[in-house]
């Protein structure tokens, strides 16, 4: 039979669309720059970023503002859910979601802790120097739980999310200032 030229053209909509991201996916690079620059306020926006996406993907009552805020008391919440997300795809990533939220929750309490120590003037510097240490186990932490949601929502690098946009550097820069002064105050310390 011949085609008629003059019909509308029809799409075939049979085939699957690319669905939405369950989780903010980024590269590690990318995490890790932001996290350490910031001093781990980029973590708030992490966190605030994967409830977001859980909550439109899952249809989910989450406050993710709050959650990213309060963030010690969902972590544990939010590495399950990227955990029964990686089983119902059948991704083999091997990784204790419990462990990995637990030391998070406890290197940003004793972090916490640690800086109001300091604020106080309460053993400076040696409670500067355990902040450092509790912010570098709160990044490998989340870096971790980064790692799987990547290979959960099919970008294990996190190449869809690699590049610096002009935000990421301001921040950056604004770390990178604080940094300094921390360190000049350290410095004077000595």
């Amino acid at each position: 039979m011949e085609k008629n030229i003059y019909q509308t053209p029809q799409a075939d909509l049979s085939t699957e669309s690319k669905t939405a991201a369950t989780y903010y996916v980024v590269s590690i690079r990318k995490f890790i720059t932001l996290f350490i620059s910031t001093l781990g306020i980029y973590g708030i926006y992490w966190f605030y970023k994967n409830w977001s996406l859980h909550k439109a993907t899952t249809n989910s009552n989450a406050w993710p503002v709050m959650r990213g805020i309060f963030s010690i008391f969902f972590t544990h919440s939010l590495f399950r859910n990227i955990n029964e997300t990686l089983q119902q795809k059948n991704i083999l990533y091997k990784w204790n979601h419990s462990l990995i939220a637990t030391t998070y929750v406890v290197s940003a309490i004793f972090s916490n802790v640690s800086d109001q120590l300091s604020v106080k003037d309460i053993g400076t510097p040696i409670t500067d120097f355990a902040g450092f240490i509790f912010l570098g186990l709160m990044a490998r932490a989340l870096y971790k739980a980064q790692y799987a949601i990547n290979a959960a929502c099919d970008d294990p690098q996190g190449l869809t999310n690699n590049y610096f946009s002009p935000a990421n550097i301001a921040w950056i820069i604004l770390g990178i200032a604080i940094w300094g002064l921390i360190f000049a105050g350290m410095v004077s310390y000595l």
